[in-house]
């Protein structure tokens, strides 16, 4: 008895999932950087903090800058500079060359 049209479609598509998830192309630690981790990192931690700068209490004094305001702009100068990070391709990456790893840098200008 032959299979219908939509189990082999069905079975079709499976088979397409599963090779393209196999082939090393797909490798999901060319998208996972050094980069991209320190910058989700680092953004939680501005995120963290703004809330806090927004906790502080207003001075009951009208001013033109308050006690609040630097906080709260070195947390939206963080939280830019983690997405920025974020972003940034790894060092060799623009040129296909393979990344030396830190310690192996380290290694080089040591005696």
């Amino acid at each position: 008895m032959p299979e219908p049209n939509i189990t082999k479609a069905v079975r079709r598509r499976q088979n397409a999932l599963h090779s393209a998830s196999v082939t090393p192309g797909n490798d999901i630690m060319k998208t996972v950087n050094p980069n991209r981790v320190l910058g989700v990192l680092i953004g939680v931690l501005a995120l963290i903090y703004l809330y806090a700068a927004y906790q502080i209490p207003v001075f009951p004094i009208p001013r033109p800058i308050d006690s609040d305001a630097l906080p709260k702009v070195l947390g939206f100068v963080m939280l830019g500079l983690s997405v920025w990070l974020f972003f940034e391709r790894p060092e060799g990456a623009q040129r296909g060359q393979t990344v030396q790893p830190l310690s192996a840098r380290i290694a080089q200008w040591l005696p």
